[in-house]
């Protein structure tokens, strides 16, 4: 039997995102469309997870054809693989209206059977730093309806983890210039995603161990 004593940091470590205080980043929810960046002067990082044994297709595709290849083409002279923790910023500022640097960060987590809800936060976090290394102000993540047939249950601890990473994040003093996170969904999953946003829920790790899928 483990015993834990009552001033261990497990117990008495601050919840992160359910913290009162935090107002910023804020999220907000959007319906997947065939633009996926703002025609505005808002500095954009759109996040893209891909996986080494998944072909990438659906809206990635469609995002690709309106920004004129610029992610295959990109992914292909990198050779990228989808190993985990390999990731490629996509410099798109030019492939959009508007005059507001606009990125995109394929990230590569490795095979489907090998997930870990640890990769998941690790991702997140990596995210939320390129966006801070870029002064981005809007951190865009979809959720793909046609990725791992997305359930209710999948979105929800999608969401409670990155609300749990944004907060420790916050509370670390890591983000400086991100003002919005914008999390795109569609069908049923905008209704679990809205509640997951509206709900008030505790961090899951006291302390928080600060994963990591990229090598620093």
């Amino acid at each position: 039997m483990t015993i834990i004593s009552p001033t261990d940091p497990r117990i008495t470590a601050k919840a992160a995102f359910a913290d009162e205080n935090i107002q910023n980043p804020t999220f907000e929810l959007a319906r997947f469309a065939d633009t996926v960046f703002s025609n505005d002067s808002t500095s954009e990082l759109l996040v893209i997870s891909t996986f080494s044994d998944v072909e990438e297709k659906g809206w990635i595709a469609r995002w690709d054809r309106q920004l004129g290849g610029l992610i295959k083409e990109s992914c292909s002279n990198a050779a990228f693989r989808s190993d985990l923790g390999e990731h490629l910023l996509i410099d798109a500022t030019s492939q959009v209206a508007g005059g507001g640097a606009k990125h995109i960060l394929v990230v590569g987590m490795g095979a489907t059977s090998d997930q870990e809800s640890r990769m998941t936060c690790g991702l997140y976090k990596f995210a939320i730093e390129t966006a801070e290394k870029l002064n981005a102000q809007r951190l865009v993540f979809p959720f793909f309806p046609d990725r791992s047939k997305l359930s209710a249950i999948a979105v929800n601890g999608s969401i409670a983890v990155l609300r749990c990473r944004v907060g420790e994040s916050v509370l670390r003093g890591k983000v400086k210039h991100l003002k919005t996170i914008k999390l795109l969904v569609s069908g049923p999953a905008a209704n679990t995603a809205w509640r997951s946003l509206s709900s008030r829920k505790e961090a899951f790790c006291a302390p928080c161990p600060e994963p990591s899928i990229v090598a620093d």
